[in-house]
């Protein structure tokens, strides 16, 4: 499916295809996919494309004689299922915050030519800064790409806080302004600057804990467990066995979440490892060669699920301990003392408090 760890989901390019963006300039599907390597047929069967053919498509857009903005109208003109399951999860989340962090954790399902980070600049930090770094080093490519995934951002944005963003949000590119207008400022009205140290959107950090409209538990961590299962495919074939193991466990909590239902099946090490076609001894070994275990990552996964239900719900703590597969309160209590010093219970005053 992925020989190239540098991917774009082949679902944009379909959509290219098809006609539907007009400003592209595009005339047909065979201008388009002209010394791409593939033919029509191939692009409807993908489910992934090596981004040197993704390059090759959007130097045909831009030799059809299209807009210099056309990157920034196809991104705006995209809806919720282009993006796939990562989209339907993050306009679910239950705050921006926990969607921005679901475009960090699982772009990579759609797009793998970006590294997404979240961070703030400690001279601004009533400002929340998310960076994108363009992985191809391809500089015209990587300008038109980065201009179509800091849309797709600002449209989940919006779509969030519910209204228009303007002069609250500014869009930061890390290269030279270009001679004719990418549309940026035209589609979102935000602030747009040019040659700055990093690609960044920035927002105010205040906008973090809004509470999602569209937010439903069961939806999202139905979808959220689609994205796990997106990442696991991809990742097995990268041989990433150690973010293999935690999104397979986490996948058990997102199920178990979504059906409100304690987590019961959880697979111990030997079902991972006849997942990945090894031996529990292998899997062990390489999870030892980046210094963790199968059970350090599981005690991991659970300490972060333990943390957004504690401090994102109601839920009394015995039941966050049955929904994390703990037999009795009393054990989940033990472990939770193990990663946090105190009880679940006295972690949740504290949070509290901090509020």
């Amino acid at each position: 499916m992925v020989k190239n760890k540098l991917y774009f989901s082949a679902t944009y390019a379909r959509l290219l295809a098809r006609g539907s963006y007009a400003e592209t300039g595009i005339c047909g599907p065979e201008q388009l996919l002209d010394g791409a390597g593939l033919s029509m047929q191939e692009l409807q069967q993908a489910d992934y494309l090596d981004w040197q053919v993704v390059r090759r498509i959007m130097r045909n857009i831009d030799k059809s004689g299209a807009q210099r903005d056309w990157p920034v109208k196809f991104a705006s003109q995209l809806t919720l299922a282009s993006h796939g399951p990562m989209g339907f999860t993050a306009l679910s989340a239950p705050s921006l915050a926990n969607a921005l962090e679901v475009l960090v954790a699982y772009h990579p399902t759609r797009i793998a030519t970006i590294e997404a980070s979240l961070g703030r600049d400690p001279d601004q930090p009533a400002r929340q800064r998310l960076y994108l770094r363009e992985l191809t080093g391809d500089l015209h490519h990587g300008r038109q790409v980065m201009e179509i995934a800091t849309r797709v951002t600002l449209t989940l944005i919006e779509a969030l806080v519910g209204h228009a963003l303007g002069s609250n949000v500014e869009v930061h590119f890390a290269y030279p302004e270009p001679d004719a207008d990418i549309g940026m400022r035209a589609t979102s009205g935000v602030g747009c600057t040019f040659n700055a140290a990093q690609n960044f959107v920035e927002i105010p950090a205040s906008w973090l804990q809004m509470a999602s409209p569209l937010y439903d538990n069961a939806s999202y961590h139905a979808n959220l467990l689609k994205c796990r299962e997106q990442m696991s495919a991809l990742l097995s074939m990268q041989a990433n066995t150690v973010e293999w193991v935690r999104q397979r466990l986490a996948q058990n909590f997102d199920r178990a979440l979504a059906e409100n239902r304690p987590c019961t099946n959880l697979p111990d090490l030997s079902r991972c490892a006849e997942a990945l076609h090894m031996s529990g001894r292998t899997l062990s070994r390489k999870l030892a060669d980046h210094q963790t275990s199968f059970s350090q990552i599981l005690a991991d996964v659970r300490r972060e699920y333990a943390a957004q239900m504690l401090e994102g719900s109601y839920l009394p703590v015995a039941e966050i301990g049955q929904l994390l597969g703990y037999s009795d309160a009393a054990n989940f209590v033990r472990a939770h003392r193990a990663w946090r010093g105190c009880t679940p219970a006295a972690w949740r005053k504290q949070l509290k408090r901090a509020q």
